[in-house]
Order: structure tokens, then sequence, then C-alpha cells
């Protein structure tokens, strides 16, 4: 038996012969969104998109930034515990989860539901199930914890030669901005080749080509950082 959730991964996780496939399609609630607690609380297949749109009404974040958020959803997430490009500064799907309702292969329903940001009592069964792929049990809606949604955001596309060049800008942008790098993705220059290959008409992004790539991004919870500047510039 094989869970399918959004189905938008790539890996063929969901692809099997001679088995079930069980769709968690109805398990689509947001069962709670508390911006007191900055959590929310949803079911397997809130599409992720939703989620961010939910609780941004109430000036918070859920800091998953996929390609797919438009269709990607919650239990597909957690399945795979997927990364996404802001990874660095809030961790993968596992590190955002606070609790978990699961449906092991024994028909019980496992209740790892908590609301608290450090819970050091006993086994963290939770971690087991995310990122097992539905091997163990089938996720049914986890618990998230949310974020304050920043003031401003600036990215930039940067050329580097080397993967040392770029850890250095990384570290660099990091003492400058104060931990504030919100998503870094390092692309090689065969990425931008099929690109290329599928997009012919696309605008290049450098006059010339360059053996690596990064595209950083940088988030402030500031008021001042949102205000322009002389040069008609935020921050």
């Amino acid at each position: 038996m094989v869970p399918v959730s959004g189905n938008t991964g790539v890996t063929g996780g969901t692809h099997a012969d001679g088995v079930i496939m069980l769709s968690t399609e109805r398990m689509n609630r947001a069962r709670a969104i508390r911006p007191r607690e900055r959590i929310a609380i949803v079911e397997a297949d809130v599409v992720l998109a939703d989620l961010q749109e939910a609780v941004a009404t109430h000036g918070l974040d859920f800091s998953m930034s996929v390609a797919s958020r438009g269709s990607c959803m919650i239990g597909g997430m957690l399945f795979t515990n997927a990364g996404g490009a802001n990874a660095l500064r809030h961790g993968s799907a596992r590190g955002m989860c606070l609790g978990l309702e699961a449906v092991l292969p024994t028909e019980e329903i496992m209740d790892l539901m908590s609301e608290l940001h450090m819970n050091n009592a006993g086994y963290d069964l939770r971690h087991l199930l995310i990122g097992a792929e539905g091997t163990l049990g089938v996720i049914a809606a986890g618990e998230f914890k949310l974020v304050p949604a920043p003031a401003a955001r600036a990215t930039a596309f940067v050329g580097v030669s080397r993967v040392e060049d770029g850890v250095t800008l990384l570290n660099r942008l990091q003492e400058e901005t104060r931990g504030s790098v919100d998503e870094c993705e390092l692309m090689s220059a065969s990425y931008h080749d099929l690109h290329d290959a599928h997009y012919p008409d696309r605008l290049p992004p450098f006059a010339g080509q360059h053996p690596m790539t990064i595209l950083v991004g940088i988030a402030s919870g500031a008021s001042r950082d949102a205000e322009l500047g002389a040069d008609g510039a935020k921050g």
C-alpha cells in the first residue's frame, strides 16, 4: 500500500507494481490556526500555498519554499521530509513539525500531536515517520510552527568560480545580515545547460557563463528594512 498526496514528486516515490495506491485527498481540512501560539494544525491534503495564504492574513508565514507550492500537499512534504530553498534558515519539514497524527499498519491511530516547541519526553516517534515515505504508517495530519512574516525581502543571483567561493559568500552574508539569509541554492553550469535545452528562448542571467551560480535571498522582520532609502531601495 502506497500513500499518495499531491503526487508532485519526480523521484517515482508513488509508483510501484502490484500495490494499492492510497489517496489522502479527503483529509484536506485546516483544523486550527492559532496566531497567538504561532501554530497551525492541518490535514495531509492541505495544499502548501493555501496554508501559507491562510496564515499570511495573521501576519505569519509557514516558511517552506518549493516550486510546486501551488499543488504539493502537507502529507507529501512530511512523507519525504521536504527541504525547499529556505531550509538553510528554517530547516526541513521535520524541523517545522511539532506533532503528527498517523495511522499504523495495525489500523491503530497514533496521536503524536504536541504544541511544545521544546519536548524532550522520551522517544521522538514523529521523526521516524517523517521522511519514511509511508513505510511505517500513513500521516493523516501535522502540527506546525509558524514565524512572523518578513517585512522585507531581497534576492540576488551571483556567479562564482568554485563551491568554496559560494560558501565564503554565504558566510559573509550571514555575518553582515546577522543570520538573515533566508534562501540559498547552488546551481552548476550543467543545470543552466539543461534549462537552456528546454527553454532556448530564455534570457541568460549573465553576459557570460559561470561554473557555479547562487540564488540567495535575505528576509528581515525589522520594519525599518521595509522603508525606502534615498536611492529608492528598501533597507
